[in-house]
């Protein structure tokens, strides 16, 4: 199993849809592919809009480490505002912790890819 970190936190609900579609795609794409990976954000965006959980990564952390230290691998969905994300940031961190390498993914680049080919 995979893991994905990507941005989400954001104070504008819109932003916060358009980080969960994109990943939800990214995964979705992966998944098809016959790469099991599991992405915090597509798995808790929806428990924590419909059970009003909070959505920043402080409350997520230990769940997130957990899963992070059982994944066989690390990936990062580089989209807009992975690099100012504190939760990103601190998988990164813990990633590395844990011996994983960590491999970027352009979310552009992957969809011009598959659109074009």
């Amino acid at each position: 199993m995979i893991y994905l970190a990507s941005p989400y936190s954001h104070p504008e609900r819109m932003i916060r849809l358009n980080r969960y579609y994109k990943t939800l795609r990214y995964t979705g794409y992966t998944m098809s592919r016959g790469t099991h990976i599991f992405s915090p954000i597509v798995y808790a965006h929806h428990l924590a809009e419909h059970h009003n959980l909070p959505k920043d990564f402080d409350w997520w952390q230990r769940f997130d480490t957990h899963m992070i230290k059982v994944s066989e691998g690390f990936r990062v969905l580089t989209l807009e505002g992975w690099k100012e994300s504190k939760g990103v940031q601190a998988e990164i961190e813990i990633a590395t912790s844990f011996g994983h390498t960590v491999t970027y993914v352009d979310w552009e680049e992957t969809f011009a890819h598959i659109q074009h080919g």
